[in-house]
């Protein structure tokens, strides 16, 4: 700009500003990073601050402490003491008035400034009180840990002695050199007032030589300019990039220190994107589990479809693999997300932002979004299609070639549906209304961490002042970026766009999860509800269609008319069909209805369940991804029964021998009859857990075998059978064979 740059009417610099402009442009040929320009409307025009000077707790202008406030969320600390009749005072004291009315005590500050001739420093606090030192900054945490006043222990005074060489910027009319308590030159600090001249050392000495007011002590900024006002202090946690914060503001989920280190390896926060081991434990077993049943589910029920040749098998059929293939997506969100957790393993905390900003993060929120409303749809509809057919559940009605068309068409229009909810939030039409923050580059020193529309707002309303033309709520993020991009500038007075990136509707929390917690003020909440309110209805419409099922196959008439009345295998069926019907319905239910309700109470802000997004997304709702192969596959229930049987036939031996070795026999007296009549008389061999005291308990020594108590024929305990009409009939016709169609013609 031909010289400008290096005219100072032109820039008025702050602090060391011109020189760091030279030694920049010189070294960098020309480009440096960009420094934030200070408020147009309440600071003085041309003034600038750099990055590493930004919200440092210092403020360089007017209204820098106000910007980054609502910058960095940061709470306003009181750092200075009242003063009552030239004593300083803190905490309250007032006669009759409940819960202050202890007497206050005075006391002299004993610092180790004390010289000959020096007026000491007077406190006033109420009797016995006790201070949070952890939690107090300035000037009270000087006052309270100098006079032995915190309730925590290792708190020392951060006070050091005064020497010749203090205060060395102050002028020297004030400084009065005396002679200190242990005998050394220091220094005391005039003060002109209408009683005359006094001499006080009020002042915390810097090790550099600096002087500094006691509000400025421990109050997380480097006053000193060599940290020795921060060093000796125990209310702060030290960033490993050099910054001061709170212990409040530790592990709090909100960045404040620029290098994350206040939530990041620190050892005392949470650094995984899983963190619990059970859920780390559930989601690969629940992931796995669900792949491989319904990839089996699915290549079984595609594997038949050329064999099928009847409608009703043929809608089963499809509508079953659909489900599969619906809660299949749902099974490989939850591999991806494990593969993730143990690919960034602790280092995850750093580069969060950076996974909630990827595409793979919208990726896998689409593929889980899709695979649980396509196997929601595939479910209701699977629900109305054997409530309408119940009468032809047994029929033998050729498929037809438009019978053929119209279920592929409910078909395409279930995953269509499922595609369009889970791609609306990444339509580029949309992008901004689906944005939940944006995270800029740290080396601005302005923003850390992702910042939510209403910071944005509040930080803008501090820098621009009021808007014109738009309700400051209803901001649109374009604007926010061209006025966040306003902030600041190069040194050549040109401008570029800061490096944003947005956090989208899938990146609202690390697992990737569809934003179905929302707030009340969220201006998301409508389409988020809108899901909500399809699941709810497609829940209510499974309950409906399988409870109306369930009663038409219960009723007497309809089995009579299906052909059941008389066949004790179909009835067995029947049995095994209700119970499948009430599975189906109890684990929809416990998947959506509770979570529905957690969502109702997190939106009216009742309870805060954002915490505990993590478990929702690897074990509410993925619940049905594992459940639905056994509810509406035959074989893999019937596998998973095999198995059963077969751990129960190793069991048995094991708990027979225990039985025979632990367990006694107790032998009853018995009669039987009807309407009084003794029909049979004899003795019940039981058996009972070993006791002490008497009893009619017998045994022949020999394992503890029972011993006919003669007298009559012998009634052992068997286990009964009634197979009702033809008794020996088997427990299914389709027992043992790969089932095409019919998996679950009966359900």
């Amino acid at each position: 700009m031909e010289g400008e740059d290096e005219d100072e009417r032109r820039w008025k610099v702050c602090s060391d500003s011109k020189n760091k402009i030279k030694l920049c442009l010189e070294n960098r040929g020309g480009t440096c990073p960009q420094v934030y320009v200070c408020s147009p409307r309440y600071d003085a025009p041309g003034c600038f601050i750099f990055p590493d000077k930004l919200c440092d707790n210092i403020p360089t202008t007017l209204n820098e402490a106000l910007v980054c406030k609502y910058a960095r969320h940061r709470p306003q600390l009181s750092i200075q003491a009242t003063v009552v009749d030239n004593v300083k005072q803190f905490g309250v004291c007032v006669k009759g008035f409940k819960g202050y009315d202890k007497p206050c005590v005075e006391s002299e500050l004993g610092d180790p400034n004390m010289a000959f001739g020096i007026t000491p420093l007077r406190v006033r606090y109420p009797e016995g009180a006790r201070l949070s030192c952890r939690e107090t900054f300035g000037e009270p945490y000087v006052l309270g840990s100098c006079l032995g006043l915190c309730r925590e222990e290792n708190v020392t005074c951060p006070l050091t002695p005064f020497n010749s060489s203090s205060c060395i910027e102050l002028p020297s009319a004030r400084r009065v050199f005396t002679l200190a308590k242990e005998n050394y030159l220091t220094v005391a600090l005039r003060t002109h007032t209408d009683a005359g001249n006094i001499y006080t050392n009020n002042l915390f000495s810097c090790d550099n030589g600096r002087c500094i007011t006691y509000d400025k002590v421990c109050n997380l900024a480097d006053d000193c300019g060599d940290f020795s006002d921060e060093i000796n202090c125990t209310n702060h946690f030290k960033c490993k990039s050099g910054e001061y914060i709170p212990h409040s503001a530790v592990c709090d989920h909100k960045e404040d220190c620029k290098d994350h280190s206040d939530e990041c390896e620190n050892g005392r926060c949470s650094e995984w994107l899983i963190e619990q081991w059970y859920l780390k434990a559930f989601g690969v077993i629940a992931g796995v589990v669900s792949v491989l049943t319904n990839v089996y589910v699915i290549g079984n029920n595609l594997r038949c479809i050329r064999k099928i040749t009847t409608h009703i098998k043929m809608t089963n059929t499809l509508l079953i693999a659909v489900i599969a293939i619906g809660d299949l997506l749902v099974g490989l969100f939850l591999v991806v997300i494990s593969c993730v957790n143990f690919y960034y393993n602790r280092s995850y905390c750093l580069r969060r932002y950076f996974w909630r900003t990827s595409a793979m993060c919208s990726f896998i929120g689409v593929m889980s979004t899709t695979g649980q409303q396509i196997s929601m749809f595939a479910m209701g509809l699977l629900g109305i299609y054997r409530m309408n057919s119940f009468r032809n559940l047994f029929s033998s009605r050729a498929l037809t070639r438009e019978n053929l068309i119209r279920i592929l068409v409910g078909i395409a229009v279930i995953v269509t549906s499922a595609l369009i909810i889970a791609l609306i939030p990444l339509v580029p039409s949309f992008k901004y209304y689906f944005i939940n923050g944006i995270t800029y580059d740290e080396n601005i020193g302005l923003f850390l961490g992702p910042q939510s529309r209403e910071h944005h707002i509040q930080t803008l309303q501090a820098y621009h002042g009021r808007f014109l033309g738009h309700h400051q709520d209803n901001l649109p993020w374009n604007t926010i970026k061209t006025l966040v991009n306003a902030m600041f500038t190069n040194f050549d007075g040109s401008r570029r766009n800061l490096e944003m990136r947005n956090i989208g509707f899938y990146g609202s929390d690390g697992v990737c999860l569809f934003k179905y917690f929302v707030k009340s003020n969220d201006s998301q909440k409508i389409f988020v509800w809108i899901v909500l309110i399809i699941n709810f209805c497609c829940f209510m419409l499974i309950l409906v269609c399988y409870s109306v099922f369930y009663c038409l196959t219960s009723s007497t008439r309809n089995m009579r008319l299906v052909g059941t009345g008389r066949n004790t295998a179909r009835r067995r069926q029947n049995r095994k069909m209700s119970s499948k019907i009430a599975l189906i319905v109890a684990t929809d239910f416990a998947c959506w209805v509770p979570f529905i309700i957690i969502c109702i109470l997190h939106t009216r802000e009742i309870i805060d369940f954002e915490d505990y997004y993590e478990l929702f997304s690897i074990i509410v709702l993925p619940l049905n991804s594992m459940i639905n192969p056994l509810l509406y596959d035959q074989n893999i229930s019937a596998k998973v029964g095999e198995g059963m049987t077969a751990v129960s036939r190793r069991v048995q031996p094991v708990w027979n021998r225990a039985k025979d070795n632990y367990l006694q026999p107790i032998v009853v007296s018995v009669r039987g009859g009807v309407n009084g009549v003794i029909a049979r008389t004899g003795t019940m061999v039981m058996r009972e857990w070993p006791r002490n005291g008497s009893g009619t308990v017998q045994g022949d020594g020999a394992g503890g075998r029972s011993v006919p108590n003669g007298g009559g024929d012998d009634n052992e305990i068997r286990k009964g059978t009634d197979d009702g009409d033809d008794g020996g009939a088997p427990s299914s016709p389709l027992e043992g064979e790969i089932l095409c169609g019919e998996a679950m013609s009966y359900v």
